[in-house]
């Protein structure tokens, strides 16, 4: 069955291996750094511009807003976060990929020496079914795993019965796990909510973020297309 991807959100998250306490100090500063790096591509305001601090470390966070607030980049002292939501442009996932980027060459300028424990990449893709029914998500599913179970809802007094797809692949030895979780909207009847979500350990064989994202989009493809699931052109 072929569809079409009506929204995609993807959150980027760079864990490190030891928290940043000078963040606690320099918080201005790593502002001023951020917004040298993306301000000659993307508008950054400085209302986007926001600092915050608190009693713990983990209170401290410097964070930028992007896109009237579709992109948001976060810096705490333990991670780098970046979260992108409503993608459904044509070439929104370079504009997303580019805005890591840069974000991870700012860091790289203030903090040289800093080292990663693991790189998570997390998304919410909504696939609309292009099929007539009004309930092809449901159908689908359930003719994919209904026929299988060894039950059914009506024995055990439930009217209907719903069913979902959840998948997870690893790699020991290149330091990868992807998984994926996939159900039906409860509000629209021909979309797919495909959750997925990938970890690269710091020194997994993905080495570069344009090589996890490779990696995640023909693992996503690879999967859908198993499930009977296929892009349209």
């Amino acid at each position: 069955m072929q569809y079409e991807t009506s929204l995609l959100d993807i959150v980027y998250e760079a864990v490190f291996s030891t928290p940043i306490f000078k963040l606690a100090r320099e918080n201005v500063d790593v502002l001023s750094i951020f917004y040298q790096h993306l301000a000659p591509g993307y508008l950054v305001r400085p209302s986007d511009m926001q600092v915050s601090g608190g009693t713990a470390l983990s209170d401290v966070k410097a964070k930028i807003t992007l896109f009237r607030g579709n992109g948001v980049l976060e810096l705490a002292a333990d991670k780098l976060s970046a979260t992108f939501t409503n993608a459904n442009a044509v070439g929104d996932i370079e504009t997303i990929k580019d805005c890591v980027t840069i974000s991870l060459s700012a860091l790289a300028e203030w903090l040289p020496t800093m080292t990663y424990r693991e790189h998570v990449i997390r998304s919410a893709a909504y696939l609309s079914l292009l099929s007539d029914s009004q309930t092809a998500a449901d159908d689908f599913l359930n003719n994919l795993m209904g026929n299988k179970m060894a039950f059914r809802g009506e024995d055990f007094g439930a009217s209907k019965s719903h069913f979902g797809v959840k998948a997870e692949f690893e790699n020991p030895e290149e330091k990868w796990i992807v998984s994926f979780d996939v159900s039906r909207s409860w509000i629209i009847g021909d979309m797919l909510i495909v959750n997925s979500s990938a970890i690269y350990q710091g020194d997994s064989a993905m080495k570069t973020l344009e090589d996890k994202a490779a990696h995640i989009q023909t693992v996503f493809n690879s999967f859908l297309t198993t499930l009977g699931l296929e892009a349209k052109k």
